[in-house]
């Protein structure tokens, strides 16, 4: 689909540091004034935040964050709604890597904040997400509206949340065919149902259950050598779903602790199953819950409701 990529990757050895990719939030610009719509689909202002692509080799990323506007940043009287429809963050697609990332945040974004795509060697310590405030339930638009991608959202019917705006929430983070990866330290937060007049009612969404989202992370395809630490989740019904003929999903409830669940490490190499000693199967991926997540929500505290 069409639209504006803000950074692109396309080079080995590159390095960043301390670096914003915004989109709206400032004085005197067309976002600023022209997205309060309540239907996002007036207001496609990015298609992806930024992109690290098949050509790029030993990257190295940190203290970076992506952000789709959710209020402004300069002191802006009666500001209306943002109702800003980016429609990716980070996407890794066809990378042989090494990518290292750390201290990085993707917010807001329509389709997923994180997307990595028959990719390897990447590297992620410590990250934050949250979900755009204006999905959710009574939404006026679901995911992956109004964008159109690689990203479709046919997993909920087969899970039965066809009826549910929930479900069509962008992901925190989406994978699919990974190798040789490992991230420390997640936060992946979401605020709001359907939150697009600028009231700020319900964050924690008791409306609906405190449940804001269905699912959180999209897993699918080869995960050999794919390690995840340290997992943090707030409101959400399933931490994980793990597409294929057989849905694996790991529950929220099943791991609660922190600012809603906590896995100490989720295994996801393909055949890998029984508990190993205080975990259990989940999807052909072996959980194991434990207190390592306990500290995430106070490390990305800080980057929390931005």
């Amino acid at each position: 689909s069409p639209g504006a990529t803000l950074l692109q990757i396309s080079l080995p050895d590159v390095s960043l540091w301390s670096v914003v990719l915004r989109v709206g939030g400032s004085i005197d610009t067309t976002i600023t004034d022209s997205c309060s719509n309540p239907n996002p689909s007036t207001c496609l202002a990015t298609h992806t935040l930024l992109d690290i692509t098949s050509t790029a080799s030993n990257i190295y990323l940190e203290n970076i964050w992506g952000w789709a506007a959710d209020h402004p940043l300069d002191v802006i009287p009666n500001v209306p709604a943002q109702n800003i429809a980016v429609g990716r963050g980070l996407t890794i697609s066809h990378t042989s890597g090494p990518v290292t990332m750390i201290g990085t945040s993707f917010e807001h974004c329509v389709l997923y904040q994180y997307g990595f795509f028959d990719t390897r060697d990447i590297l992620v310590i410590g990250q934050q997400t949250e979900s755009p405030y204006w999905q959710g339930q009574g939404t006026s638009l679901r995911a992956p509206g109004p964008w159109e991608g690689e990203v479709a959202f046919h997993h909920c019917e087969k899970q039965g949340k066809g009826g549910d705006d929930r479900c069509f929430r962008a992901w925190g983070a989406y994978l699919d065919n990974v190798t040789d990866t490992t991230i420390h330290g997640s936060a992946m937060w979401v605020f709001f149902n359907g939150m697009d007049d600028n009231l700020w009612d319900d964050p924690q969404c008791e409306g609906t259950g405190g449940v804001c989202q269905t699912n959180m992370v999209f897993v699918r395809g080869t995960m050999e050598g794919v390690r995840w630490f340290s997992m943090g989740s707030k409101s959400v019904e399933n931490m994980v779903y793990r597409d294929g003929e057989q849905i694996g999903l790991v529950r929220q409830g099943d791991v609660s602790g922190g600012w809603g669940g906590v896995l100490a490490a989720y295994f996801l190499d393909d055949g890998v199953g029984g508990d190993g000693g205080g975990g259990d199967d989940s999807g052909g991926g072996r959980v194991i819950v434990g207190g390592l997540t306990l500290g995430v929500a106070g490390v990305f505290g800080l980057w929390a409701l931005m």
